[in-house]
């Protein structure tokens, strides 16, 4: 018989007792709803062993303290490296490819290539991410169909993009041939050997599989869910996918279940934020609406934030600025790596030399950056473009040198919505490039948004423009305290 657990809510009981009727399952959770509750309440309800797959290691090393006994928490690619740890040495499996290694690796060099030059940077950048897009699929070897042309370079001739697509899936196999030979010190990385071990078709013991997070999972690793023979329960937030750049599908919506429950009240913050978020999801398409805690004092407007999230890494730059200017001391989530690529890249474009950072991908010179920014708002230029012009990416860069190395030493948490993802603070401050990126509602924009808004427990500040494309009252101070 089921165990009715003191403090859980009706729809999380319903949830159980649907698990407990057998047959795969989706949980649709919103923000902050107990999803997590509800697996260890389906966990003490399993009738074999179960396995709880978390979406990075941190929450699976949290629920091996929670979960009853007998249920393995682990990520997919916990699991992938405890199969093949005996095949490769520590270095091949955890080692990390920087751009000037596939230089050398792939013997690249700058080319002559239509009216300008591609680096050999930009060359390697291009192989990575038409790799990355093979390692997060199911097909067994890298294609044309995985280089991605985008910005920049979706805007070259045709026989020119077609001659850059062949060539760079060329080398990506190559790359990969490499990468899967053990005894070449060409590393495999997370995502290779993760996807190694599902080309090899494993079986998981479990009878029970407990994925969270499911919306941001991609094929590679939902393929390997599928084949098992155990019971699945898919939970997670259709709404919070924002991972459909590493190839994240629409698992919520796409694969079939017999039964599906909702969990529609947050435990984190209270009616104003949930009033809020719901008008969001309303937009996304989402009938159900987003109950707060009444247990919950939160707000919506103006404070003094814990955490600055930004929509984009210049948005990240601009934020640590801010801070650096009232005497506050930033923490960046994830480090400053990607922001001091991106600001050398700036630097690279303006001697004419091209730039590895994604956002700036294609681009010959600085001059084609700006006049893309001014083009279209969404592109996520615009406020890089800004902050190069007003401030010079060499003070840019000393400003980073002056960020906190840990959280334990900052005034304030400054990161991206990607990177806040899973995180949540009391008091949180939304950038205003998330406007750009909201001015036509597109539905990717709207997700990272939905996320970014629902990391505060107590109160969060709104950029005007962005909360009038739901609504959203959002200018008042809001007096809420720590």
């Amino acid at each position: 018989m089921l165990r009715r657990v003191a403090r859980a809510t009706d729809e999380q009981i319903e949830a159980v007792d649907l698990f407990a009727a057998g047959g795969d399952l989706k949980v649709f959770a919103f923000a902050g709803a107990g999803k997590t509750r509800a697996l260890e309440m389906m966990a003490d309800e399993a009738r074999g062993p179960a396995l709880y797959l978390a979406f990075n290691r941190s929450i699976a090393a949290e629920a091996r303290g929670r979960f009853p006994p007998g249920t393995g928490c682990s990520t997919v690619h916990g699991l992938a490296f405890q199969a093949l740890k005996g095949a490769f040495g520590d270095d091949k499996m955890l080692g990390a490819l920087a751009l000037p290694d596939l230089v050398e690796i792939l013997e690249l060099d700058d080319r002559p290539f239509g009216a300008g030059e591609l680096t050999a940077r930009s060359q390697a950048a291009l192989v990575r991410a038409a790799l990355d897009r093979f390692l997060h699929g199911t097909d067994e070897r890298p294609g044309e169909r995985h280089v991605p042309l985008a910005g920049a370079l979706a805007k070259l001739p045709p026989d020119l993009g077609l001659q850059l697509v062949a060539d760079t899936a060329a080398k990506a196999r190559d790359l990969w041939a490499q990468m899967t030979d053990p005894c070449n010190p060409v590393p495999l990385g997370h995502d290779g050997y993760l996807k190694l071990w599902a080309m090899e078709r494993p079986k998981l013991s479990a009878d029970h599989i407990l994925l969270d997070e499911a919306q941001d999972t991609n094929p590679v690793v939902l393929d390997v869910i599928r084949a098992q023979d155990a019971q699945v329960v898919y939970v997670g937030d259709p709404h919070q996918r924002i991972y459909g750049w590493r190839g994240a599908v629409d698992v919520m919506t796409a694969v079939p279940a017999a039964r599906a429950a909702h969990l529609t009240r947050s435990f984190r913050f209270g009616e104003p934020i949930a009033a809020a978020a719901s008008r969001v999801v309303a937009a996304l398409g989402e009938t159900r609406r987003l109950e707060g805690n009444p247990a919950i004092d939160s707000a919506i407007g103006r404070c003094a934030p814990d955490a600055m999230i930004a929509r984009t890494n210049a948005g990240v730059v601009d934020a640590v600025l801010d801070a650096l200017m009232i005497a506050e001391r930033p923490h960046v989530v994830g480090g400053t790596g990607e922001l001091l690529r991106l600001l050398v890249g700036v630097d690279r474009l303006k001697q004419g030399r091209g730039a590895d950072a994604p956002e700036l991908l294609g681009f010959a010179r600085w001059g084609d950056v700006v006049e893309a920014a001014w083009q279209d708002r969404s592109s996520g230029l615009g406020t890089l473009v800004d902050l190069v012009e007003e401030h010079g990416e060499d003070r840019l860069i000393a400003a980073l040198g002056k960020v906190a190395p840990d959280e334990g030493r900052a005034d304030v948490v400054v990161t991206t919505a990607h990177r806040a993802k899973g995180r949540e603070w009391n008091r949180a401050q939304l950038r205003d490039d998330f406007v750009g990126g909201l001015d036509r509602l597109d539905p990717a924009e709207a997700r990272l948004f939905y996320v970014a808004l629902t990391r505060a427990r107590r109160a969060v500040d709104v950029p005007a423009e962005a909360a009038g494309f739901f609504g959203i009252e959002a200018d008042a101070p809001t007096g809420v305290a720590a």
